[in-house]
C-alpha cells in the first residue's frame, strides 16, 4: 500500500527517462542524430569524448556549428554542450554568412521529443495520495490485494506447512486455489465495479476461506 507504488513510480520514471532520453554515453556511431524536428547532431567518440562535432541547424539563422571536442549533459528536456575549439556559421542575408571562432561556447538545445513524465498509472500511488485525492476504489483496490495475499500465504501454511502435506495433489490444489483468485481480482479490477461491491467480495473471500481452514483442520 506505501511501498510498492513508490517503487513501481521510480521504475515509471525510470523507464520514462530511457524512452525520452538520449543516452549519448552508449552511442557508438552518431549517424545524424536528431535532437529536434530542427536541430541534427554528428560527432566522432573516442575513448568516451566527443571529438569533431558537428550541429545542424535546419531553420535557423545559425547553418551549423563545428567543435574539435565537447561535452554533452542532458537536464530534463535540455540537451548542454559544452564546445571547445570550433567554428560557427550563421547566415546574415541570402549569399552572406559571417564566420565566428571561439575557444569555448556553451549551447542549450531544446528537446522537443522529451514528453514530461505524466503520472497517471493508479500503481504508482500509494495509500495516503488514495486518500487525498479521495479515490476510495483504488484503496479497496489495494485492501482487496492484500487480503488475497494474506489468504494464499493462510492457505498455503494451514494446508502444507502445518500438516506437511507437501504431495502433488495438495500442491495442485494450493496452485488452482491461489491462481483463481488472482484471475477474479484482476477481472473484478476491470470491470471498475463500485467499492461497496468490493468491501462485500473481501467480505466473502475471508468468509470461505475461514470455512475452508475450519473444514480442513477438523478433517486431519
Amino acid at each position: 500500500m506505501y511501498l510498492s507504488p513508490i517503487i513501481y513510480k521510480e521504475y515509471k520514471i525510470k523507464e520514462h527517462e530511457i524512452r525520452n532520453k538520449i543516452d549519448f554515453e552508449k552511442v557508438i556511431v552518431s549517424n545524424f542524430i536528431e535532437i529536434n524536428e530542427n536541430t541534427f547532431l554528428d560527432f566522432k567518440k573516442i575513448n568516451q569524448k566527443y571529438k569533431e562535432v558537428f550541429i545542424k541547424f535546419k531553420n535557423e539563422k545559425d547553418n551549423f556549428i563545428y567543435a574539435e571536442e565537447a561535452t554533452i549533459d542532458q537536464d530534463s528536456n535540455k540537451i548542454i554542450f559544452k564546445l571547445i575549439n570550433g567554428f560557427r556559421i550563421t547566415e546574415i542575408e541570402k549569399n552572406k554568412i559571417e564566420k565566428l571562432e571561439f575557444k569555448n561556447y556553451k549551447l542549450d538545445i531544446i528537446n522537443n521529443k522529451f514528453k514530461t513524465y505524466d503520472n497517471f498509472d493508479k500503481n504508482t500511488l500509494n495509500i495516503f495520495d488514495d486518500i487525498r485525492n479521495k479515490d476510495y476504489l483504488n484503496i479497496v483496490h489495494k485492501i482487496t490485494d492484500t487480503v488475497i495475499v494474506i489468504t494464499i500465504i493462510l492457505f498455503f501454511y494451514f494446508y502444507n506447512i502445518k500438516f506437511y502435506r507437501f504431495n502433488f495433489n495438495y500442491l495442485i490444489l494450493f496452485l488452482f486455489f491461489s491462481s483463481t483468485i488472482l484471475v477474479l481480482n484482476q477481472i473484478i479490477k476491470n470491470l471498475e465495479i463500485n467499492y461497496f461491491l468490493n468491501i462485500f467480495i473481501i467480505l466473502s473471500i475471508f468468509f470461505i476461506s475461514s470455512i475452508y481452514f475450519f473444514i480442513g483442520k477438523k478433517n486431519v
